[in-house]
């Protein structure tokens, strides 16, 4: 089973502001990192594993919302939006 992080939502303009407010409404956690936002666009399309040379930024923002939420390691699932 493949446990690397995947994109599972990109866009641009429009589309970004409704995945932002779709990510909202879902209790999403927002991190503002535009340069990890930029890089995930341009190097990953939806269902991609994010790209070995952006694990360490990844990690470090996962590492980042789970000391905001320490519940949040028991779910397989975290959904992180980078904007």
């Amino acid at each position: 089973e493949d446990r690397a992080p995947r994109v599972v939502a990109k866009g641009a303009d429009f589309n970004a502001i409704a995945i932002r407010e779709r990510a909202r409404s879902c209790n999403v956690v927002i991190v503002e990192n535009p340069p990890l936002a930029r890089a995930l666009h341009e190097t990953c399309e939806v269902n991609d594993v994010v790209p070995p040379v952006l694990y360490g930024a990844v990690a470090r923002l996962l590492a980042f919302v789970y000391s905001l939420s320490p519940t949040a390691r028991v779910f397989r699932d975290v959904h992180v939006l980078a904007t």
